[in-house]
């Protein structure tokens, strides 16, 4: 038995579907002025909720001067053929090894590293636009400090495939310049997912244990060595940021309102394009 087959009405534009597509476009503009209003929060709860934030400059090239003192890049090989960076600053030397392969010889400066290395000067921003920040700098008057990050891997792992997502492996060395002469070396281990650290605590009450406490040699969200860090990060490992509760607060109404809005946009716009219905006086019936 054969049975009719719907054919759908041509596809016609209607007053309905000129209001869900006004409905769409309002509910864009209105997410764009919310977002507007969202980075003004969050701009604002920075400058007053006592975090510092930095701003960076990453340095390539191999020699230059600092606080007075000459700073030197020289590249190595150790005897297993490891890439190696002895940093020199005045007479102090400090021998920087990742695990990591660099590039070619042929590239020129720090740049053949910049996989697993990083100059970085940086100073705290202060509640001061980058360009003043900046020509606090050019000025001699920015408290700016100078550090070299590098990532350190665990050997036999290989850093094309598995090296580039196993983050729980990933330790940094942050050596930082001091003015008076030497250095200050850290080493710090990536930081632990709240979803791990939520699995050790209920793990630890089940077994009746008192609560576990993050380790205390990991990159903590929000300092300055937490941002250096993720200048050598791969695209795919930066942690996600954790946002306080005082950063959600200050975003207020605004974070809600605006995914309202985005959804009405999306179900709008599907609207506005839907095919025609199939009603019964559209069937055609073959005899």
């Amino acid at each position: 038995m054969d049975y009719p087959e719907p054919t759908r009405r041509p596809f016609t534009w209607n007053r309905g579907r000129t209001v869900w597509l006004v409905a769409c476009f309002v509910s864009l503009v209105a997410v764009v002025v919310l977002g507007y209003f969202m980075a003004v929060r969050l701009n604002e709860y920075n400058e007053t909720s006592g975090r510092e934030i930095y701003v960076f400059q990453p340095i390539s090239a191999r020699h230059f001067m600092w606080d007075d003192q000459r700073v030197s890049f020289t590249d190595e090989v150790d005897a297993d053929g490891a890439d190696v960076v002895v940093l020199g600053y005045g007479d102090d030397t400090v021998r920087l090894r990742s695990g990591l392969r660099s590039l070619p010889e042929e590239v020129p400066g720090l740049q053949r590293h910049e996989s697993w290395l990083k100059v970085l000067r940086f100073a705290p921003r202060s509640g001061m636009s980058i360009e003043e920040l900046q020509a606090a700098i050019d000025a001699g008057t920015a408290e700016d400090r100078l550090a070299v990050i590098v990532r350190l891997q665990r050997p036999g792992v290989d850093q094309d495939s598995f090296g580039q997502v196993m983050r729980g492996d990933w330790r940094f060395q942050i050596v930082e310049l001091l003015p008076e002469g030497g250095f200050k070396e850290e080493v710090f281990l990536f930081p632990e997912s709240e979803r791990a650290f939520n699995r050790r605590v209920s793990a630890a009450r089940r077994a009746g244990e008192p609560a576990p406490e993050r380790r205390e040699d990991e990159l903590v969200f929000g300092t300055w060595q937490f941002d250096a860090a993720l200048h050598v990060m791969p695209k795919s490992g930066p942690p996600t940021p954790q946002f306080g509760r005082g950063a959600m607060d200050a975003l207020g109404w605004t974070l809600p309102a605006a995914t309202i809005l985005f959804f009405i946009s999306a179900i709008s716009i599907a609207m506005a394009f839907a095919p025609e219905r199939v009603r019964a006086e559209d069937l055609q019936t073959s005899i």
